[in-house]
């Protein structure tokens, strides 16, 4: 299926996920898993002061109305970020370590007091070393397009974050952040397939366009922003937003799959440094992913 870059103006309201990528999956044999994301602005996510609080506002603490500082444990449904599901399929999820029939399945959003969307996925059998590979954001947006934390939630409760590792600044630890613009297509990058890092069964690797930018330097209404020095031959690139791919083994749907939280933050669109500013990090040679 070919790649489709999404805009989100007119979503916000409707509470919905645009999907798309699927693949035949025979009758017979067929198993059904729901797997669970929750995606949260930067925001949100420093108003709780630890892992057990932001699990349980997760879990039973999203309110149809306004939240107001003081009021501690709640999240409002409306600033859950909406971000688009695709299943990678055929060579392109080949290339990117996925293997096996797999079809994705009804998603039904936040519902209720939970913050987590449900994606059901349905496999066909196959071998215990099937993978099915998921892309997750790349659309072209104003705000909350860079990845800023990623956790994991077992099933007993509490969250467990994965460190994000961009490659200019820590190579070879946590989940890899590559450069790679939205019309790269990463299952051409030759050994992408290893460089998936993660944990209980369940890989990611973000990947990020290439523009140089300063860490945290801005404050907006969804929490620090990085404030992006866009050339002037890419005036839209600040636009792109992260693709995270995830990638769950055959074995780790069938034992239970543990919820993913991701959580966004803003890319401030900056023409250049401020005057006065002689940080080298706004340098044309310092490109990382923030």
């Amino acid at each position: 299926m070919g790649r489709r870059r999404l805009s989100f103006a007119g979503l916000l309201a409707g509470g919905c996920l645009i999907l798309a990528g699927t693949a035949s999956v025979h009758a017979q044999g067929v198993s059904r898993t729901t797997v669970r994301f929750a995606f949260v602005p930067l925001v949100v996510h420093t108003q709780f002061t630890n892992g057990l609080d932001f699990r349980a506002a997760l879990d039973r603490g999203v309110v149809d109305r306004g939240v107001f500082f003081w009021q501690h444990g709640l999240i409002e449904r409306r600033s859950l970020v909406l971000k688009p599901i695709r299943l990678l399929v055929g060579s392109e999820a080949e290339r990117l370590g996925g293997r096996g029939q797999f079809q994705l399945g009804p998603v039904r959003p936040s519902q209720g007091s939970s913050a987590w969307v449900e994606v059901e996925i349905v496999h066909a059998a196959g071998k215990a070393d099937d993978s099915l590979v998921l892309e997750i954001g790349g659309e072209k947006y104003e705000i909350r397009q860079v990845l800023a934390a990623l956790l994991l939630a077992p099933p007993a409760g509490g969250l467990e974050e994965l460190r994000l590792a961009p490659r200019a600044l820590s190579p070879g630890a946590g989940v890899p952040v590559i450069e790679a613009s939205l019309t790269t297509p990463l299952a051409g990058l030759g050994a992408v397939a290893e460089a998936f890092r993660g944990a209980r069964g369940v890989e990611f690797l973000v990947a990020r366009s290439p523009i140089p930018i300063a860490i945290d330097r801005d404050v907006t209404t969804n929490g620090p922003a990085d404030r992006a020095a866009v050339p002037a031959d890419a005036p839209d690139e600040w636009r792109d937003g992260d693709r995270v791919l995830v990638r769950i083994s055959r074995a780790t749907l069938e034992q239970g799959v543990p919820f993913v939280v991701m959580v966004w933050k803003d890319r401030t669109y900056k023409t250049g440094p401020d005057p006065g500013d002689h940080d080298p990090i706004f340098s044309p040679s310092h490109r990382h992913g923030g």
